[in-house]
């Protein structure tokens, strides 16, 4: 979703009042393209004004939560905070209908008062720039992107260089186009083209979003090509176009967040959407405070799902080692357990060392192994004897039979380590939490797959119990409370640790799955929680997909670490079985609020 002209306007109004003579405390920059200023205004905080020059995600808003701040700052940190850090905002302003907002702050060393720098953020998408302009010589002190004429025709971006203001639009002003102009504009574009995109390509300061926005408050199809447009058309697009424009111009914004069907953030606005149902629009009384959520979930998002993927293919990679390892061990089993003939030459040629002459090559003799009683040709080393021969086939039967050992006992290991990473991605597959994704990324580093992750200036030692992610909790319909393990971690402490020894536990049989427990408080459970427990055992499972599972319970006092276990692996006994048909339905009544998703 673009940051688009009507944001940056509704943005700059909402600073502007709020922001006058705020004093700039620190200065970070916890990203590459991120500048934060930390703000007070009569010694009360405001928060972060955060500034972000990154091409999917560039934007101006006021923050509550505190950055990330790196341990070395930047070049261009440094240069604000020598210029910057210590004064105060003067103006907040908009070019018109740019994406651009400018803060005057004064500066904490001049001499004279009127003394100022300006902090321009251009938020221009993958164009995007944050940049430090003296105004008294109009040139650029710093850029947090540095540029020269090899990336842009138009202006360089060095220290020392005159600042030019990004290339102006060449498309009609929205607030002073006639109908009859806006009408030969449109139809100068590709008729087979959506009106959407040519309202986009045309009009100053119109996005797709804002484009969409103006169809659907005409009426019209969004879908709707210009060839089908008439008079009709064009003047209720003319119509809607003024209208919220006019809106815009008064400063009559309603904050507007978009979910999806998921209840996710879809989009975000200034303003109320015609092009969106109203039961999927959630108002805000901030700009600020829409944009500070929408981004905070989003970089949260993006995080999951980069931490997320690495670590499937990281469990993907090993999967695919462990199942060629495992071809290849039973390649090797089935080429020991074809030792056994070694043993019948060797015990042939003993027999028949009366007929071996020096320098033989081959015996050819009865195979009293099997009951026929074939011939049987046998090779021969013509440099030993009949007994230095048979003793050389015993040594290869023993060769062979440590051989098989090596192989069964390394199939074990390999068919084990399969299980375990198994349940590992499917883990991976449940898991939709950042804490989470880093408890299992914990536990792939304590099983060897990852290298321990830097992490400068964090405390060594046991980590916080009260920062340990929790196990996903459910009620039953009969009130108990129900745990689920959201990874092998979680697993081993709920079975082992938080696990009372009247409660039930639960598993899927045979499959990689969450440990569930069902908390009793000592009494017997009704048959409902029973079969709701294990219902939330079968679809937390591999066994999900097959629709009916069968899951074994226990009693907690049942179930048992071995040692030298891997992760998530127990033993356990007195069990009984349920059969239990998936019920997403029913799964999502259960869970607790906010984690159905």
């Amino acid at each position: 979703m673009a940051f688009d002209t009507v944001m940056t306007t509704a943005v700059v109004a909402e600073l502007a009042g709020k922001l006058l003579f705020a004093g700039v405390d620190r200065i970070c920059q916890p990203g590459r393209l991120q500048i934060a200023l930390h703000l007070h205004q009569r010694w009360q905080p405001l928060g972060w004004l955060l500034l972000s020059a990154e091409a999917t995600s560039s934007r101006v808003h006021l923050s509550q939560a505190d950055p990330q701040v790196p341990p070395v700052p930047p070049a261009f940190c440094m240069v604000l905070r020598k210029y910057l850090e210590g004064g105060r905002i003067l103006s907040v302003s908009q070019p018109e209908m740019e994406r651009v907002i400018v803060f005057a702050i004064a500066n904490p060393q001049a001499s004279l008062p009127g003394e100022k720098y300006l902090l321009v953020a251009e938020i221009m998408g993958k164009h995007s720039n944050i940049l430090l302009v003296d105004p008294a010589t109009d040139l650029v002190v710093d850029a947090v992107k540095r540029y020269g004429s090899e990336t842009s025709r138009y202006r360089e971006v060095y220290p020392g260089q005159p600042y030019l203001p990004p290339p102006p639009q060449k498309k009609a002003d929205p607030l002073t186009v006639n109908p009859e102009t806006f009408t030969s504009l449109l139809l100068a574009e590709d008729l087979d083209s959506e009106v959407a995109a040519a309202l986009a390509a045309t009009i100053a300061g119109t996005g797709p979003q804002l484009a969409r926005e103006i169809v659907a408050r005409a009426g019209l199809d969004p879908r709707l090509r210009l060839e089908l447009c008439g008079e009709a058309e064009f003047a209720a697009l003319w119509q809607a176009l003024q209208q919220l424009w006019h809106q815009v111009q008064e400063k009559d914004f309603s904050p507007t967040l978009v979910r999806n069907a998921r209840k996710e953030p879809e989009a975000y606005s200034a303003l109320h959407l015609a092009q969106y149902p109203p039961e999927a629009q959630e108002a805000w009384d901030s700009v600020n405070g829409l944009l500070d959520y929408y981004f905070t979930w989003q970089d949260k998002s993006q995080k999951v799902a980069w931490l997320k993927s690495s670590l499937q293919q990281v469990v993907a990679r090993k999967m695919a080692h462990v199942s060629g390892e495992l071809g290849r061990q039973q390649e090797e089993l089935q080429l020991a357990g074809s030792a056994g003939k070694y043993l019948e030459f060797g015990e042939i040629v003993k027999a028949n060392l009366y007929r071996l002459q020096p320098g033989q090559e081959v015996l050819a003799a009865e195979n009293f192994f099997t009951p026929d009683c074939p011939v049987v040709t046998i090779p021969l080393d013509p440099a030993l004897t009949g007994v230095e021969n048979a003793q050389a086939y015993f040594r290869r039967y023993r060769k062979a039979g440590r051989k098989e050992e090596q192989a069964r006992r390394r199939l074990a290991e390999l068919e084990a380590e399969k299980v375990y990473l198994e349940s590992v991605a499917l883990s991976l597959e449940n898991t939709l939490e950042l804490p989470d994704l880093e408890e299992i990324r914990q536990e792939l580093v304590q099983a060897g797959y990852l290298a321990p992750a830097p992490q400068p200036g964090k405390p060594s030692g046991r980590p916080d119990r009260e920062m340990m992610p929790r196990p996903l909790e459910a009620v039953a319909s009969t009130g108990v409370k129900i745990l689920v393990g959201k990874n092998n971690r979680q697993n081993d402490r709920l079975s082992t640790k938080m696990a009372h020894p009247g409660d039930y536990w639960f598993h899927a049989q045979g499959v990689p799955g969450s440990h569930v427990v069902l908390r009793t408080g000592g009494e017997t459970p009704e048959r409902q929680a029973l079969e709701e427990a294990a219902l939330l055992a079968a679809y937390f499972s591999r066994g999900r997909e097959a629709g009916k599972v069968a899951v074994d319970y226990t009693r907690a006092s049942h179930v048992w670490k071995p040692k030298g276990a891997p992760p998530g692996k127990v033993l356990y006994d007195h069990q009984q079985t349920l059969m239990v048909r998936i019920d997403a339905h029913r799964v999502a009544k259960l869970l607790a609020p906010g984690e159905s998703s």
